[in-house]
């Protein structure tokens, strides 16, 4: 993987000839990528907290089972975060059991607190709409501009309230609800299968790795580009991107515009 950084703190990371990856881009018709962590900030992780501003309408400040849900939370979360790092440091492959363990908290919680409770899901779209700007990372609205020839979808694991707002935004459909990782593998399996034309598909670690793998048993390399997000400048054992990037689009873009006016 080379780096270039077209734009300070908003590197490209690229395997093999930058300009047919950027061309493969641009000429892609269909996107599909990720929400959380790959195109914005996280809010499902800000709804706890906003739960507990007393001066807003629904506070659970004063609920009982609020707290009995955190506390089992906290405990859940940190047991898979200490085996999680056990197992980075001893080099033992595991099940991501921090993933896991989020996973089951957020299913707790949307079961509790969520489901069939529509002031609960009015509350979450103002809170997504008043966080939209802020959560979505920059460039990634100049980015979704080259995109002219494509039909970009979101597949997440959020349910829709979450995640419309974003795809009104970008103009994308979204796929949403897909609580399981691998459940969102299987409904990309069969997208797949089903479209023609080259592919981008974008995504952070755990969003990209088993994805990707799918995609080019499918999708021939030459149509298709996988895009890593990351915080950091490292690529994980086992995933091979095409384009890596920081939460930060603008480099990306940058690049996007020097090939198109060129």
């Amino acid at each position: 993987m080379e780096y270039i950084e077209p734009i300070r703190g908003s590197w490209v990371g690229h395997n093999g000839d930058l300009e047919q990856t950027l061309n493969r881009i641009v000429t892609a018709q269909h996107v599909v990528a990720d929400l959380d962590y790959t195109l914005a900030d996280c809010l499902v992780f800000k709804k706890p907290f906003f739960d507990l501003m007393f001066w807003k309408k629904g506070t659970k400040v004063l609920d009982p089972s609020f707290y009995r849900w955190g506390f089992r939370s906290v405990g859940r979360v940190s047991w898979a975060f200490i085996r999680d790092s056990l197992d980075k440091v001893s080099d033992i492959e595991n099940d991501y059991p921090l993933q896991l363990a989020l996973e089951e908290s957020w299913l707790d919680y949307n079961a509790e607190f969520i489901e069939d409770n529509p002031e609960e899901l009015d509350r979450i779209e103002q809170l997504v709409g008043g966080q939209l700007e802020k959560a979505m990372y920059k460039g990634v609205k100049d980015f979704y501009g080259y995109l002219l020839n494509a039909h970009t979808s979101i597949l997440t694991r959020n349910i829709k309230e979450f995640t419309c707002a974003f795809a009104s935004e970008l103009g994308s459909d979204m796929h949403t609800g897909y609580i399981h990782n691998r459940m969102k593998v299987k409904f990309l399996e069969d997208y797949l299968r089903d479209i023609e034309g080259g592919v981008v598909l974008i995504g952070d670690e755990e969003a990209l790795t088993d994805p990707i793998k799918t995609a080019r048993e499918l999708v021939p390399d030459d149509e298709l580009v996988g895009i890593y997000v990351s915080k950091k400048q490292m690529i994980p054992e086992g995933l091979e991107p095409d384009i890596h990037i920081p939460r930060d689009y603008r480099g990306l873009s940058a690049c996007l515009e020097t090939m198109t006016n060129s």
